[in-house]
């Protein structure tokens, strides 16, 4: 799974509240928003997986093909993740720095078990999947003249948000024919605290000056934490046939209605220098319950096995992003164009993953190469932002042993990220992935 730490995309507009309250904050996902799977062999395949799908971690990426694996095995993965990038807002000075990291996280973790029922095979797993990660850390200070006062302004922000959304995933996988199997998933979201939502705060400081003398007339403080916490269940079903060297896969991912528990305490400040009888401080609080309806999403993919050790695959994936929607107060608004402009157009967006393996075959143990690139577009109101993707790794077999290790560069120019006074940043962003995956088969 490549996860999870690094976009600008995703959850893009939480509305909060009404009247004092009109206004919504961004809460973006820190890895890429489109549905992928997990482990290193994956990763280095350039996510190229669904028709894969050959090794435990299998049910994140097509359960259809469980069945491919005979005997018992467990499996675990771990990631490292990096995202940077520079903000450019056009017609203000700007100087901004972001930077998301995050430690070695248990990406994902199975256990695998192969049986029959007469002559059919069926295989039964249980998996925890890291799907998502919220961890970001953003500062940027904005200069500009405001331009009904003709005043200087300078506003600092700082965003530091923190969280993920794990599942606790069972699966099965049926062979139906020799050439063909069906799988299916369950995915219960929020089951554990470490994953179901993330913590934001963001503080926004406003210094004011006159422009004839540079003379401070004001001071504007403010800051907001926030808190989602969500619940839900989904499913996976996959298929997966085989003609000769070549397979056919293809994967639905279920849209979910998630149970949203929502919190948010605000306070904001304010100074004049010339009229201490209109500062003010307030405080407020705000506890909502709502339902976030996370988009469906379906993928098919193509291998082609030109030899006992050269593969090459091919995916393609799409999300229906344009019905991603929250529940609230009657209305239903799209959170990717979010609140102040729900109206806009979204698209819905198509990834493409392309990706190969090369092994050499040793007479006490098995080496592999791979590598894969990807195109993996993100939505935004009225377009997209398109992010493009390099991964390589590679792994050895050693009796009962699987290890495998990938590296994964991602990155985007000139796309569109934060606003300020109406204007919207443009954004160089880099990101960089690491996964290590272990997998033991039980004689």
């Amino acid at each position: 799974m490549t996860r999870k730490s690094a976009i600008v995309a995703g959850l893009a507009a939480f509305f909060i509240g009404s009247g004092a309250w009109a206004q919504y904050q961004q809460a973006k996902f820190g890895s890429t928003a489109n549905p992928v799977g997990s482990g290193g062999r994956a990763m280095a395949w350039g996510s190229a997986f669904i028709a894969v799908a050959d090794d435990a971690t299998a049910a994140s990426w097509n359960p259809g093909g469980l069945t491919q694996l005979v005997l018992p095995e467990a499996s675990v993965a771990l990631s490292y993740h990096t995202r940077m990038e520079g903000l450019d807002f056009a017609g203000l000075s700007v100087d901004s720095q972001s930077q998301s990291r995050s430690a070695a996280n248990l990406n994902y973790a199975s256990v695998v078990y192969p049986f029959h029922v007469g002559e059919v095979n069926m295989v039964a797993s249980l998996n925890f999947q890291r799907l998502y990660e919220f961890d970001r850390d953003l500062s940027y200070t904005a200069r500009y003249v405001n331009s009904s006062t003709l005043e200087n302004y300078v506003e600092s922000w700082r965003l530091e948000q923190l969280g993920a959304l794990t599942t606790v995933t069972p699966a099965y996988c049926i062979q139906i024919l020799p050439q063909w199997s069906v799988g299916l998933a369950v995915n219960f979201w929020g089951v554990e605290d470490s994953g179901n939502g993330w913590d934001q705060q963001w503080q926004k400081k406003t210094v004011i000056t006159r422009p004839a003398d540079g003379v401070v007339t004001g001071r504007n403080w403010s800051e907001t934490r926030e808190k989602y916490e969500l619940s839900g269940v989904n499913f996976v079903v996959g298929t997966h046939y085989k003609l000769q060297n070549w397979t056919f896969a293809a994967v639905y991912k279920s849209g979910w209605e998630a149970d949203l528990d929502y919190t948010a305490d605000y306070e904001y400040a304010m100074i004049d220098t010339f009229n201490p009888a209109t500062n003010s401080h307030n405080v407020l609080r705000r506890t909502e319950s709502q339902k976030l309806v996370w988009p469906e999403s379906y993928g098919v993919g193509v291998a082609y096995r030109y030899s006992d050790r050269l593969s090459l695959a091919v995916d393609t994936y799409m999300t229906r992003w344009s019905n991603y929607v929250l529940r609230t107060d009657g209305r239903e608004i799209n959170l990717v164009a979010g609140f102040d402009n729900r109206h806009a157009a979204v698209k819905d967006s198509w990834q493409v993953h392309a990706g190969a393996e090369y092994l050499w075959v040793l007479p006490k143990y098995v080496l592999a190469l791979r590598g894969g690139a990807f195109l993996d577009p993100e939505p935004v109101a009225d377009g997209q932002n398109d992010f493009y993707g390099l991964a390589l790794g590679g792994g050895i077999v050693y009796r009962n042993f699987i290890v495998d290790a990938a590296v994964q560069y991602r990155w985007a120019n000139n796309v569109k990220s934060e606003r300020v006074e109406n204007v919207v940043a443009e954004a160089d962003v880099q990101e960089y992935m690491g996964m290590v995956s272990l997998i033991y088969h039980f004689e």
